[in-house]
């Protein structure tokens, strides 16, 4: 073993939970831990580290809040070092569609979803090459435009009733001022169609093994289907789920609306957390975890959050969860809003439970939960207390 390395690992200090590394979420300013480290060359692809290895290694991190997932490895770089870096002459050798393929197939797929909207102001967001704009102007879509802050950096005046942003999310090291700045630029009943690779439901099984967290793909953003639902409130926007994703203005003109209906269906996120900081008997009183997170242990098999604002549609209700009193408690739950079980399953440390409403209303949502269990009773722990859930402030 070579004398340096050996005297590396002799410096390491002793294993340390409190010793983690935690970034600050670029989103939501929660917590995210380190997720995981890959190497730079890291592409996607089913041999992912085909071209060797380059010894860099590229930390990621994932919000526990928002489940957003993202590395910090590239936020001081300028326009010249993502072209010097990734975008150069071998970035085809590791996303091949790059040369047209993808272009003229999101082309093809769009002209049939946007009929009606031939004669709309159209951007495409993060253009590339712009092979997508000139294969939608052959279909005769005549006022696109495009924009890409490396190759077509000037941006086109005025607002758009449509905005394309395909397989671009991931490559900004800033998405909160990327999509306000997208935001700026829709028209008044427009909506932005994006499409994304999002996070599988087993992504902290998979970790840095998962295909597309690829830096030398530029893949320094990732985002799951809570993160588009959370991003989409935050700029007052309507979510949309189908074939792509859409950020839709709350009132769409009319041939807008007819793209984003044959796209998807419109999804309401309601994210819960203890009702209060004070009394509650479904509640037991406020803890900390790892000295920073707040949460309570659900205290009885029944908790109500009463009068929700649900939506018409798809209400999709997520319940995150830091501890279970024993393992599968969280699976055995089931959730109803207004006295209607809603279909549920797991992701991650959350309970995802989804219902379709026929319209807005206020409604009560309730938790029902195994019965709850004491530390004393399963571990012979002082602690006679029944638990369940612990379960987050949001």
């Amino acid at each position: 073993m070579d004398r340096i390395l050996r005297e590396t690992l002799a410096a390491l200090p002793k294993l340390n939970e409190a010793s983690g590394t935690a970034k600050t979420c670029k989103l939501c300013s929660g917590c995210a831990p380190l997720f995981d480290i890959v190497d730079f060359n890291k592409f996607c692809s089913n041999d992912p580290y085909g071209f060797g290895a380059s010894g860099v290694q590229v930390p990621y991190y994932r919000c526990k809040e928002c489940q957003f997932l993202f590395t910090d490895f590239t936020d001081d770089w300028v326009p010249g070092d993502f072209s010097r870096f990734i975008y150069n002459d071998d970035y085809t050798r590791v996303d091949p569609e790059y040369a047209g393929a993808r272009a003229a197939r999101d082309a093809d797929h769009l002209r049939s979803l946007a009929a009606g909207c031939e004669g709309c102001r159209i951007l495409d967001y993060g253009s590339g090459s712009a092979q997508f704009s000139q294969q939608m102007k052959r279909f005769g879509f005549v006022n696109m435009f495009n924009y890409d802050p490396i190759s077509s950096p000037s941006i086109p005046p005025g607002h758009f009733d449509l905005i394309t942003c395909f397989e671009v999310l991931e490559h900004s090291p800033d998405p909160l001022k990327t999509i306000a700045e997208i935001h700026e630029l829709l028209a008044s009943g427009g909506a932005v169609i994006v499409s994304e690779v999002l996070q599988p439901s087993n992504i902290e099984e998979l970790r840095g093994s998962w295909w597309y967290l690829a830096p030398r793909n530029g893949h320094v953003s990732t985002y799951s289907d809570f993160t588009f639902g959370f991003l989409s409130e935050k700029f007052n926007l309507d979510y949309y789920r189908g074939a792509w994703f859409v950020f839709a203005r709350k009132s769409l003109n009319e041939a807008v609306r007819q793209v984003v209906a044959r796209i998807g269906t419109r999804v309401k996120t309601i994210q819960l957390s203890p009702s209060s900081l004070g009394g509650d008997s479904h509640w037991h009183g406020v803890e900390v975890h790892d000295g920073i997170m707040k949460f309570r242990w659900t205290a009885q098999s029944e908790c109500i959050w009463p009068r929700q604002g649900c939506a018409a549609g798809l209400n999709r209700i997520r319940i995150p969860f830091l501890m279970e009193i024993v393992e599968g408690f969280a699976a055995q739950c089931r959730v109803f809003v207004g006295g209607a079980e809603a279909t549920s399953t797991i992701d991650g440390h959350a309970i995802i439970a989804e219902i379709s409403l026929p319209k807005a209303a206020l409604r009560d949502i309730v938790l029902r939960t195994p019965t709850p269990l004491t530390p004393q009773a399963l571990h012979n722990i002082a602690d006679e207390r029944r638990l369940g859930l612990a379960i987050p402030f949001g």
